[in-house]
């Protein structure tokens, strides 16, 4: 095969161990294990396949695929073609698909032969991966570059899709970032659990595959029954892995109760979310005294992740139990700062907007100058880096950590009073009964009241939506009733393993009006 790549490609990464150890495991599903030579051989099919339909270099493919050894083939075989691959999950309605697809303008779509789509047109062609042709040699074929290696489509805090535009350059350095703080080449063992449109899917795989490392992926029934994806992590060893808080938060209760050890994680990360200092103290009862416990922090904008914290025993010694746990030091790729209104710096522990730039500040909106320029800004008051990504998030240093405060559009007035939602939902978590919750409110400004979505321990069915009540009024004075509380079996979350805000302000209006009859 010959090479015509006159840029840094995050691929060249994966292919070197494709080259050094071939007959080392890549990929493993189950009793299905793929070699790092077949992996490469998978790339090169389908980047074959792409480059003989004559598609252009920056081209946009979209993976829609159930099975993730497909569907990291399918990427990284884009990536070889000079593409750029889109992911979208399977499972979304139709039309907000067939939206999706319009927006990044994609060349056609890789995807498997029995997902059940309804179409109303055959624009974008749809192509079943398990379909392309197995080329008798690769002898002709040029590995081609594009800057961008990806589209990822994200609600952000909004609920408003946008395609954030992520470069090969941006992976490359906060793998170089990882690779130095988290030294990788001692981690052999890592789990690929976030969903494939999710960024922190390509975090999985990049810290995996470009460290020449073993990706273990799980069934949806290892992944979503919490014995299981427990059972898993046992079975196969596994050293490396990050959840979103709501699934590691189900993953500490289950071993708790049942006198659970995961001790053969080596680095356990969670991140995308508010967790409390006591939930990592609960965390570190499961695993092994070895073992690196981080939270992170990041947006699909900056290439997912921008700081972390390492939560050892003494670190967390020195922080209060119920405090939201700090978003630590930038990784060594990225610059973090944190701006006044007028555009100054802020002085230690006061609040501000936080700002991140460095190598992993991303390329854009999909289609959205007006957006970009405003969320991307070339220079700042002192700043000495070029670009910088404003992120709408509430934060403090306090010579040591980053701290989080919250949204700068989580704060809503409700009979006159400023009230920062996030902040009331991390009051909530601190009750020992209550495992998850949403803090939402009526949508109408008259009278706006603000509504709990409450899901409690396994442990404590029987407790009040009054015990609820007072312990909100005891820590500060919510404007929050028993009859503004409801309970619920589960949380809706999203396909990136998040909480799913704007299902959960329909379902908890809905309950209000239910009860209101």
């Amino acid at each position: 095969m010959s090479q015509a790549v006159p840029h840094d490609s995050i691929l060249d990464l994966v292919l070197g161990h494709c080259y050094s150890s071939p007959d080392t495991a890549a990929i493993v599903i189950g009793d299905s294990v793929v070699t790092y030579q077949e992996l490469r051989d998978k790339i090169y099919k389908v980047s074959t396949y792409i480059q003989g339909r004559g598609v252009e270099v920056g081209s946009v493919i979209a993976i829609m695929q159930n099975n993730i050894g497909d569907a990291l083939a399918s990427m990284l075989g884009c990536l070889h073609a000079g593409c750029i691959y889109c992911p979208i999950d399977v499972s979304l309605p139709p039309a907000k698909i067939q939206r999706t697809l319009a927006v990044a303008n994609v060349e056609f779509v890789l995807s498997e032969q029995d997902l059940p789509y309804i179409w109303q047109s055959d624009d974008p062609e749809f192509v079943h991966y398990k379909e392309l042709p197995i080329p008798a040699s690769y002898a002709a074929l040029t590995q081609r570059y594009h800057p961008l290696a990806y589209i990822m489509f994200t609600s952000g805090s909004t609920g408003d899709p946008k395609g954030v535009a992520i470069g090969h350059a941006n992976l490359i350095e906060i793998f170089r970032g990882w690779d130095e703080i988290y030294q990788l080449k001692k981690l052999k063992r890592h789990l690929q659990f976030a969903s494939l449109s999710f960024d922190v899917f390509a975090g999985d795989w990049l810290r995996g595959l470009c460290s020449g490392a073993i990706i273990y992926v799980p069934t949806s029934a290892e992944k979503y029954v919490v014995e299981n994806l427990a059972e898993f992590i046992i079975t196969y060893q596994i050293e490396c892995a990050e959840f979103t808080p709501i699934i590691l938060r189900e993953l500490y209760g289950y071993a708790l109760r049942n006198n659970v050890k995961l001790s053969s994680f080596k680095l356990l990360i969670a991140g995308s979310d508010v967790m409390r200092v006591r939930e990592f103290k609960d965390v570190r009862k499961i695993i092994s005294d070895d073992c690196r416990l981080v939270f992170s922090y990041g947006t699909t904008e900056t290439t997912i992740d921008s700081t972390y914290f390492e939560a050892t025993h003494e670190a967390l010694s020195k922080l209060q139990n119920d405090a939201p746990l700090p978003i630590g030091v930038p990784f060594p790729c990225t610059l973090i700062t944190i701006l006044k209104d007028d555009g100054t710096h802020t002085d230690l522990h006061e609040v501000g907007e936080l700002y991140i730039g460095g190598g992993g500040v991303g390329q854009g909106y999909l289609h959205h100058d007006v957006r970009t320029s405003g969320r991307y800004l070339r220079r700042l008051p002192l700043g000495r880096h070029a670009r910088w990504y404003r992120t709408g998030d509430l934060a403090s240093y306090d010579g040591q950590n980053f701290n989080l405060h919250g949204r700068a559009d989580a704060r809503i007035k409700v009979h006159g009073k400023l009230i920062d939602l996030t902040e009331l939902e991390a009051h909530l978590r601190a009750h020992e009964d209550i495992l998850e919750c949403v803090a939402t409110t009526t949508r109408h400004d008259l009278n706006k009241k603000i509504l709990l979505l409450v899901k409690l321990k396994p442990t404590s069915a029987k407790f009040k939506r009054e015990a609820i009540a007072e312990h909100v009024s005891n820590l500060e004075d919510y404007p929050v009733s028993s009859n503004d509380i409801y309970f619920t079996k589960d949380l809706p979350v999203t396909m990136s393993g998040k909480i799913d805000r704007v299902e959960a302000n329909r379902i908890a209006i809905t309950l209000q009006a239910g009860v209101a009859k």
